[in-house]
């Protein structure tokens, strides 16, 4: 088994180190990698990146790419651009159809600065590549009662993404309460569900 971790909007790879660090313990991975990329300038260069990183794995070991918000949708394009055999994947707050705060904030030209070429990815849109049932997938959301969803009207959210938003058709999805968007990176709760799945 391989890690690689991948990061979400507006983050840089070191966010995943306690998270990283925690997985290798109770994981025992062969290899651990933290995968970086500019997320206000994502283009088809990230996904071209981050095969660098999948090709450095034997072709028949197993990886495990676990991404946070925004990363999972990067797994999500890179797997339908560049198809592999024995992929599993986990995402932490990932909104899989789209995001109702980025639409939210794309109405506005200083969001749309900000977020810049985020966008691409799908991230507000939802257009994003078709889910591929042969990568079993694990959604992990949180449940917290405040944040930028709470502010907007909405009710069971992580502060940021929506838990309907973390949910896939034939994916498993775990829910933890009392989690904000960015805690469930230091959580040791994420780190258990991981485990879990993983080892059943």
């Amino acid at each position: 088994m391989h890690c690689i971790f991948i990061h979400g909007l507006f983050h840089q790879p070191w966010v995943l180190k306690l998270l990283a660090q925690r997985c290798e313990t109770l994981l025992q991975p062969k290899t651990s990698q933290l995968f970086g990329y500019d997320t206000r300038h994502y283009s088809a260069d990230v996904l071209e990146d981050l095969h660098k990183c999948v090709i450095s794995v034997p072709e028949n070991d197993e990886i495990i790419f676990i991404a946070h918000s925004m990363g999972g949708l990067v797994v999500r394009h890179y797997l339908a651009l560049f198809p592999r055999l024995h992929v599993k994947v986990i995402t932490l707050g990932t909104p899989h159809t789209g995001s109702f705060v980025a639409r939210f904030l794309e109405q506005y030209r200083v969001s749309r600065w900000l977020l810049k070429d985020a966008l691409v990815s799908g991230l507000a849109s939802g257009d994003i590549p078709e889910y591929q049932k042969q990568y079993p997938l694990l959604s992990i959301s949180g449940i917290q009662c405040y944040g930028w969803a709470s502010f907007l009207g909405k009710k069971i959210h992580d502060g940021t993404v929506l838990e309907e938003e973390t949910l896939l058709p034939h994916a498993e999805h775990v829910s933890l309460r009392r989690l904000s968007h960015n805690a469930m990176l230091y959580d040791k709760r994420v780190v258990r569900a991981i485990q879990d799945w993983l080892t059943r």
